[in-house]
């Protein structure tokens, strides 16, 4: 796997057109990969100020991101943590806590975001379990985003463009079964990655 930290120039107006609209974003690191997000495992998530993180299989060619003043710095590095049972490390992971609910008429279903802090900390433990840690302890922080895909459904295919529910947890985590966690690293955790959730960071713990 490669990480890569993006800087984006804050004084770029399409910093923030990419910032706010995670579905173009998406589009851009496809660019960059010149392939889809399935076919490299691309994972990224929206940090503080406007530093974006990317996970992938392959480093990519950010020369093909946007505009070339639009970054003013690309920093990639392998990353193949040595995980060991038991191991305690900090995490970090913006994701969608949700259930799928089907809609009666289509054969899709619909991710219905868990309103609760109960139930989304309760989701968060299940799926720990599955990709092998067990959690220690979480803060939550809401995020909120906005759904800026085109609908198909409207008129001249309008984005949706409505808030929705999101989450930053960060915590403690103990490892239980290294290759779980590996492939849930390499693969990310809950719904929607396409539009920034589901990388999970890991750093060393620290008391």
């Amino acid at each position: 796997m490669i990480l890569t930290r993006v800087r984006l120039n804050p004084f770029h107006p399409q910093t923030y057109r990419l910032l706010g609209n995670p579905y173009h974003l998406h589009q851009a690191l496809t660019a960059v990969m010149e392939c889809k997000r399935h076919e490299n495992n691309i994972l990224f998530r929206i940090d503080e100020n406007t530093t974006i993180f990317v996970q992938s299989d392959a480093p990519g060619n950010w020369d093909n991101f946007a505009s070339d003043r639009v970054i003013e710095g690309v920093d990639s590095k392998p990353f193949n943590p040595d995980l060991k049972p038991g191991q305690l490390l900090m995490f970090r992971l913006v994701c969608r806590p949700c259930v799928k609910s089907k809609v009666e008429g289509s054969k899709n279903s619909r991710f219905r975001y868990l309103r609760t802090e109960d139930a989304r900390l309760a989701w968060l433990r299940r799926r720990g379990e599955q990709a092998g840690f067990e959690l220690i302890s979480s803060n939550e922080t809401p995020q909120e985003w906005f759904d800026n895909k085109p609908d198909p459904t409207e008129p001249d295919e309008r984005p949706r463009s409505r808030p929705l529910g999101a989450t930053r947890f960060d915590g403690v985590l103990r490892i239980t079964d290294p290759g779980k966690l590996k492939e849930a690293l390499h693969k990310g955790i809950g719904p929607q990655k396409a539009y920034g959730f589901g990388l999970l960071s890991l750093a060393p713990y620290r008391e």
